[in-house]
């Protein structure tokens, strides 16, 4: 899960844009479309709001569902940006070599790793992933399990 406006707002270090605009006009049209917002268009139709189209007329930030996929194309790695319907490509990006070791020998480039924080916190940087709001619900649930065994191991040899 990203926003919007990180996937808009991400560029390379020579300044370019790395997501493709007429992928990111597809979502934005896609999201504002859909048939479970017509409450929110009845909404903006009393107020006088346009839904917009395309990127330049967004004016608000939303959540976007990607897929990030590792892949190697002619002897190079990329990684590749989707939608999660994997319907467009928002970006394609090459890994380049950083270590020595790498730039002497490209299959020493090893996958990148990506990681989604979806749910910010104040002064975490990095916010509260997936993981950290299911680690304890597991936990709990592996504790109860091994008492449920404990529990039924005395009750059949008593």
């Amino acid at each position: 899960m990203s926003s919007i406006y990180d996937l808009m707002s991400e560029t390379e270090p020579n300044g370019a844009k790395l997501y493709r605009k007429e992928a990111l006009d597809r979502v934005v049209a896609n999201f504002f479309s859909s048939e479970g917002r017509l409450n929110d268009m009845t909404y903006a139709t009393a107020y006088n709001y346009t839904y917009p189209n395309t990127v330049e007329q967004l004016k608000s930030n939303f959540p976007v569902e990607v897929y990030h996929h590792f892949t190697c194309v002619d002897n190079k790695k990329y990684i590749i940006t989707t939608t999660a319907d994997r319907n467009d490509i928002l970006r394609v990006k090459e890994v380049k070599a950083v270590t020595k070791e790498e730039k002497k020998n490209s299959r020493n480039i090893r996958r990148p790793v990506v990681l989604n924080y979806w749910k910010p916190r104040r002064n975490d940087f990095f916010g509260e992933s997936v993981c950290d709001m299911l680690e304890d619900k597991q936990n709990a649930k592996r504790i109860l399990f091994n008492l449920n065994l404990i529990t039924a191991k005395k009750e059949a040899l008593g």
